[in-house]
């Protein structure tokens, strides 16, 4: 398993993964708005400082990650994401974030990485809280179809 640059012909594959709405905001938080497309992808990746990745299973893309560059050798991973929903619960999750843990070290010096999920994502929380992470903050809250989504920010050191 590994990870490849995600580039623009990866995009129909990306849009693909994303089912509904609820999905949308679940995976994306409030920087992509449903429908999701091609030009909200393009303008967020060619805006910020951002590195995108698919996660790669042999051949074949199984999940996607991005990891944003904040100042004071500090990563946040954002937009995770396994695809398949037979794949989840399987540690593929922990495979991905221990594989952009090492990148966020070795290629952009990285000493924190960091992340927020959704309370509500209970699998997600998990997954990152057994790898070592620790919710330092609450964060905004976004309300969605009448209902409040309190956003949770992790942070982990890594060096």
């Amino acid at each position: 398993m590994n990870l490849r640059p995600f580039n623009k012909t990866d995009y129909p594959l990306l849009l693909g993964w994303i089912p509904d709405a609820d999905f949308a905001l679940l995976w994306g938080g409030p920087r992509y708005h449903w429908p999701l497309d091609d030009k909200q992808i393009d303008s967020y990746l060619q805006n910020e400082p951002v590195h995108a990745y698919l996660f790669m299973d042999d051949e074949r893309p199984i999940g996607y990650i991005e990891l944003a560059q904040d100042p004071d050798n500090q990563i946040r991973l954002c937009r995770i994401l396994i695809a398949d929903p037979n794949a989840r619960g399987k540690g593929y999750g922990s495979k991905l974030i221990s594989l952009a843990i090492e990148k966020a070290k070795i290629e952009f010096g990285a000493v924190t990485v960091e992340l927020a999920v959704f309370e509500n994502n209970e699998p997600a929380r998990r997954c990152y809280e057994k790898l070592g992470f620790k919710v330092y903050q609450q964060g905004t809250v976004i309300e969605h179809k009448s209902e409040s989504w309190p956003l949770m920010r992790m942070k982990m050191k890594i060096s």
